[in-house]
């Protein structure tokens, strides 16, 4: 497009002389936004894409004051379509001249035809003329924030050199005189400075003139084509953000994904597209305004899944282009969909869950079997309610004390039965954190209370980690009768399943540390659909020089 740009322009400069300028001048007729209507018989020199300038008509029919720059769009007989700036538009009237910006840049300067640069640009003398003639050299390049430095040697019947400049390859030129520094030497500086980034060249030509003969006369380049300097170390232009928005990276099962986003005002019709992952086309929400420059869309839990989605966001320019404004189709934000820790915030609310252990110490039948029952319910999305309860029967290994209290020896103690009961809170901080605590209580000999705390860090995706101490003491003695330490670490293995390492250490109704049992599991946990959990555990338990013996147990969950 440039070099057609150019040759165009270089058959109309040898034609110059040749084009018509009279009859009738193409004026402005009709306006609407950036496009002009303009009509006249000049309108028969005007091509499509040509550069034209627009001026005000002062009453003589000469071009007056520089009103704005166009470019002709179509040209059907008498009549043209000019389509100028945004910025220009209230400033345009009816009647308003219209010329082609070579032929108005020529008449403005005052050179009559653009010159050839033949000869260094330099004009071709009349026989027994004294030529007038410049040397100059162009400067390779001018630093962004920076003046540029001009200077010439001024040869021949001229005392007057003046730089036409501007900033960038369109537009109109500035007129700047060059200052004399004795013999024939002329200089400037011209103003480059902190201009818009997006400017990388500065253009100029040189007209000499003199204080007799007040005719201009170029000498140095020309309108058409100017000499170029390259600006140089120009900062990037600030990209312009469409949407700020902060993403999304985290969803939970079925839970709906609330986002807002803030707008440029430049653009409008923001719309939020997304798709499940590994899904077909994206599906469109027309986003909403929801006030303060804020527009909002929701994904609705129904499409919130395992293992997650995509979306990205649109909006639309002022000339009715779709564009990306957040992400993309190609490059979307992804979110990853986790299954709830306990419960759905919209449906599940409530957990029934059954649990039976068999521990077996070794050695003189020391075990017991543990039967627990307990049931949930979420408040709130964070908070969790429960109560649970469950019996212990059994033998377990105890120690035989002397009248000082010392211990003697050991005896398994047969019998036991022991009902527990506990009630507490679950709260979740955060997707990866939550901390719960009950208060515990067991009836046995006799009766006791005590505390439960626990605290879980990860998500059911990644990895968990949990950590549960629970104490009870008897209310006659102050002793305590369950000391327990637990720790479990669980990671997803395949989808809907996980393995589960547990480290058990504990003390029911042990008198001495040394009869402490330790007891190590290895589990699998199963989602059976949206209701069903199931779980199973096998491993090892043991004392303090003794023998060890099987450790089995089994779970469910239904949420309903």
């Amino acid at each position: 497009m440039l070099f057609r740009r150019l040759a165009f322009l270089a058959v109309l400069a040898c034609l110059l002389p040749a084009v018509a300028s009279a009859g009738e001048p193409a004026r402005v007729i009709e306006s609407e936004g950036p496009r002009l209507v303009i009509q006249g018989a000049a309108v028969a020199d005007l091509l499509p894409h040509m550069p034209v300038w627009i001026f005000e008509h002062d009453g003589s029919g000469k071009p007056g004051l520089l009103l704005a720059e166009g470019t002709v769009r179509w040209v059907q007989g008498d009549r043209a379509v000019v389509e100028i700036a945004d910025k220009d538009v209230g400033r345009m009237r009816q009647g308003a001249l219209v010329e082609p910006r070579f032929q108005a840049e020529a008449r403005l300067y005052r050179q009559g035809l653009l010159l050839d640069k033949t000869a260094k640009g330099q004009p071709e003398a009349k026989p027994g003329e004294v030529p007038v003639r410049v040397r100059h050299r162009v400067p390779n390049q001018v630093h962004w924030g920076k003046n540029l430095w001009l200077e010439a040697l001024l040869e021949g019947p001229a005392d007057k050199l003046t730089v036409m400049f501007r900033l960038g390859d369109s537009g109109p030129y500035t007129e700047l005189p060059m200052v004399a520094k004795g013999d024939s030497l002329f200089g400037v500086e011209v103003p480059v400075g902190e201009s818009d980034p997006a400017i990388r060249t500065l253009e100029y030509y040189l007209v000499a003139s003199s204080a007799a003969a007040p005719k201009r006369i170029g000498v140095h380049g020309n309108p058409a084509e100017p000499d170029r300097v390259a600006i140089e170390s120009v900062p990037e232009p600030t990209v312009e953000q469409l949407v700020q928005h902060g993403a999304i990276d985290r969803g939970s099962h079925h839970k709906p994904i609330e986002l807002t986003a803030q707008i440029n005002k430049r653009y409008s019709h923001p719309t939020l597209l997304y798709r499940a992952r590994g899904s077909g086309a994206y599906l469109r929400v027309p986003m909403h305004d929801a006030g303060s420059e804020t527009w909002a869309a929701e994904i609705p839990a129904r499409d919130v899944v395992t293992p997650g989605l995509a979306y990205y966001i649109t909006v639309v320019d002022e000339k009715g282009i779709v564009r990306d404004g957040f992400a993309s189709s190609r490059n979307p934000q992804n979110v990853t969909v986790l299954q709830p820790q306990i419960l759905s915030a919209e449906e599940n609310r409530n957990q029934l869950s059954l649990r039976w252990q068999r521990v077996d110490f070794g050695g003189g039948n020391d075990g017991y079997n543990d039967f627990e029952v307990g049931i949930e319910r979420l408040f709130f999305g964070f908070l969790v309610a429960r109560i649970n309860g469950g019996y212990l029967d059994g033998k377990t290994l105890v120690a035989e004390m002397d009248a000082a209290g010392k211990a003697t020896g050991r005896k398994v103690l047969g019998g036991i039965g022991m009902k527990r009961g506990r009630a507490g809170l679950d709260v979740h901080m955060g997707d990866y954190v939550s901390v719960s605590g009950d208060v515990a209580m067991a009836i046995s000999t006799s009766s006791g209370l005590g505390y439960r705390v626990g605290l879980r860090l990860g998500d059911e995706q990644v990895a968990t980690i949990d950590g549960i101490v629970e104490k009870i003491y008897d209310l006659k003695s102050g002793q305590k009768v369950v000391d327990v330490y637990r720790g479990a670490l669980a990671v997803p293995v395949v989808e809907g399943w996980r393995l589960q390492g547990i480290a058990v250490f504990e003390s029911i109704l042990q008198a001495s540390s040394d009869d402490k049992g330790l007891r190590l599991l290895l589990g699998v946990e199963h989602d059976m659909g949206d209701h069903v959990v199931l779980s199973a555990y096998g491993g090892l338990a043991g004392r303090l020089n003794a023998a060890n013996g099987p450790d089995v147990g089994a779970g469910a969950r239904l949420k309903f």
